[in-house]
């Protein structure tokens, strides 16, 4: 039993040991870990600062472009809506000259209906005379064919 214990705490020594070594190499890779971080974070620093000397000119040139382009956007608005004003206006003015001319002509049947109706006047009453004469000698005619049927 006494080598059995013994046996035991060397098994355990070992053990302990082994943890150890283990724990040791665990905290040196997170210090390389960690100085690798901070390497990186360092960078990053760098790089962040480049790029913001470097893109702030970038910016005020986007700041200037889009301006350019607004002011752009604008004038053609603007001429578009120009054109689109010249465009009803010469359809105003062409509504206003056929309004001008459907008034003439009307004014033109009016006097051809009054001169039709001044010379033709007597013919009418003519035209009306015939087709009365018409409707007699018509039903005459039926009643004839009646009669003979």
């Amino acid at each position: 039993m006494l080598r059995l214990s013994i046996t035991n705490k060397a098994l355990s020594q070992v053990q302990v040991e082994k943890l150890l070594d283990g724990s040791l190499r665990i905290l040196d890779l997170c210090n390389v870990a960690k100085d690798a971080l901070s390497q990186m974070k360092e960078g990053l620093k760098d790089i962040q600062s480049t790029l913001q000397r470097k893109c702030g000119d970038l910016s005020a040139e986007v700041k200037k472009y889009l301006a350019t382009r607004n002011i752009l956007k604008k004038s053609l608005q603007k001429v578009q809506v120009e054109k689109l004003l010249d465009g009803s206006l010469r359809i105003l003015d062409l509504c206003n000259v056929a309004k001008d001319a459907l008034s003439q002509m009307k004014e033109g049947l009016k006097d051809i209906q009054s001169t039709l109706q001044r010379k033709c006047g007597d013919l009418s009453a003519e035209v009306k005379k015939y087709l009365a004469t018409r409707n007699i000698l018509k039903k005459s005619l039926q009643k004839v064919q009646r009669e003979h049927q």
